[in-house]
Order: C-alpha cells, then structure tokens, then sequence
C-alpha cells in the first residue's frame, strides 16, 4: 500500500520530535548519573617491600583519592582485610579514610619471626555498606566494585629463592604487588618511604 505524501511527511516529522525529545532527555536526565560509585574513589595498598627478612622495617600504608568524603556520609566503612598462611583473617576498619590522603597501617622498626611468622599474608582494600562485614561479599559496597585493592607480603628467615637480588621484592614481580602474572607499571618505588605521612599538609606527625 502506497502512503500519501502528506501522511508519510507528518510521519516523519512526528518521529523527529521523538528523536529529538529522546536526545534532550539524554542530555539533561541526571537520574542514572552514578556519583556514589566506589568506582569514583582509588585505593591502594603500598608497602615498602614485599619479601621482609629478620631485621627489615615493615612499612604498610593505605592511600586513598577521590570524592572519599561522599561515601563517608553514605555510611560506606573501609576495611583492610589480611589473611595469613593458614588463611586466617584479621580486619582493621579504617575510621577516617575521608580524612586523610594515605596513612601508616602497619608499622614494625624490627621485623622478627616472632612478630612476623613465616610465610605469606594476603591483604585486601575493601569498602562495605554501613553496618557491614567485609569477609562476606553481598556487604561490600557496589558489588565487586568495593574491592579496591589487593596485595601480598611475605617475611621468611632467609632469602628466598625468588628473590635473586635480596632488595625485597620478588624478581618476576613488575608491579611489585606481592603477586606474579601481571605487568602494569608501579610507581612506589618513588614514594619516599622516610616520611611517614604523604599527605601534602605539611604534617609528618598526623597519621602515625
């Protein structure tokens, strides 16, 4: 069936309304605009080496960016999450995470195998609804979003065999996280790990 001309054009201007109504819609619906996202905010653990020996200082520190301050008056809470090599967990609930840029976590002058057993700890960044456990996923805020971070250390008695240079770190380690099988580039390396707080206030004394 033939359509008139004038039916087909009233048609065609009726869906370019629709169209352009649909395209103004898009520009100026903020509703779906997701500004509370975890993917909003970085974490990172930084520690100053990976592999610890009798007699190293264990220097582990959280760094946050982004808007910390929005998820903090959603309730969100910020955990660190370190398991041992029975894979036993221990939390530490980081209180004030808007308020800081990074912060000394864990801090040992002397590392000894009485105050770090042998073996290999696993730590995780980990951002949980208010109220929340962060060893059970459906807690964490965002889904898997509120993983931010993950890394790994390990303290022995004597140098191990992955350690050919004994610097701390292991030799096949690129982006020195504690783990093998990935590339990225890291940049901790140029943290200076003498001063013990990286925010740029000025104040070393205030996230001891």
């Amino acid at each position: 069936m033939k359509i008139p001309y004038k039916q087909l054009a009233s048609f065609s201007a009726l869906i370019g309304a629709i169209f352009s109504a649909t395209i103004s819609l898009a520009d100026n619906d903020e509703s779906y605009n997701l500004t509370n996202d975890a993917s909003y905010l970085s974490g990172k653990i930084e520690t100053v080496k990976h592999i610890y020996y009798p007699g190293d200082t264990l220097d582990v520190r959280i760094s946050f960016g982004g808007d910390t301050a929005l998820l903090k008056s959603q309730g969100v809470e910020a955990y660190v999450v370190a398991y041992d090599q029975s894979q036993t967990a221990s939390k530490v609930k980081i209180d004030d995470y808007s308020t800081f840029t990074s912060s000394r976590l864990f801090f040992l002058d002397t590392v000894s195998t009485a105050t770090l057993a042998e073996g290999s700890y696993q730590l995780a960044l980990i951002l949980v609804r208010a109220g929340g456990d962060p060893s059970d996923t459906d807690d964490w805020y965002n889904g898997f979003a509120g993983l931010l971070d993950t890394d790994a250390v390990y303290s022995s008695s004597a140098t191990v065999g992955g350690d050919g240079d004994h610097d701390g770190e292991w030799d096949s380690d690129d982006d020195r996280d504690g783990f093998y099988g990935d590339d990225e580039a890291d940049n901790s390396e140029d943290r200076d790990w003498n001063d013990d707080d990286w925010d740029s206030d000025g104040n070393d004394d205030d996230n001891d």
